[in-house]
């Protein structure tokens, strides 16, 4: 029999310990560490497929790898503390807000400011003073 039948431990709980973790680590960074680790984990920057566009979705999916495996709150508390992120980053003029047609999601893409800061790796010092 499985262990997953047989009350043995679940194959997901070292993944779901390390969502855990990394989420912990994530909530105890500054506003300005955490919008600057946003900007590095959470935008592909070496990828243009649909103009750079990517969703807080697929931002936590980057930065946190399974984290869908935790229940329903967990999963808004990690977007929302994402999106805290993202906020510094349009107040610092490094990103924008735009809809994708295809499914109508609210998506983020850098501006050309930001990608001038992720071209000369100045992110940190673009988002001193904002939080």
């Amino acid at each position: 029999m499985s262990p997953l039948f047989a009350g043995g431990s679940k194959p997901s709980d070292a993944r779901l310990d390390g969502v855990r973790s990394e989420v912990d680590r994530l909530r105890g960074l500054s506003l300005e560490q955490l919008a600057a680790e946003v900007f590095a984990r959470g935008f592909d920057l070496d990828n243009n497929a649909h103009h750079g566009r990517t969703s807080v979705h697929d931002m936590a999916l980057r930065m946190v790898p399974h984290y869908l495996l935790q229940s329903q709150d967990q999963i808004w508390e990690l977007e929302e503390l994402i999106g805290e992120g993202v906020q510094l980053l349009e107040h610092a003029r490094l990103a924008q807000c735009t809809v994708v047609a295809e499914d109508r999601r609210i998506q983020w893409v850098l501006t050309r400011r930001g990608r001038q800061v992720a071209a000369d790796g100045t992110v940190l010092a673009a988002l001193q003073g904002l939080a």
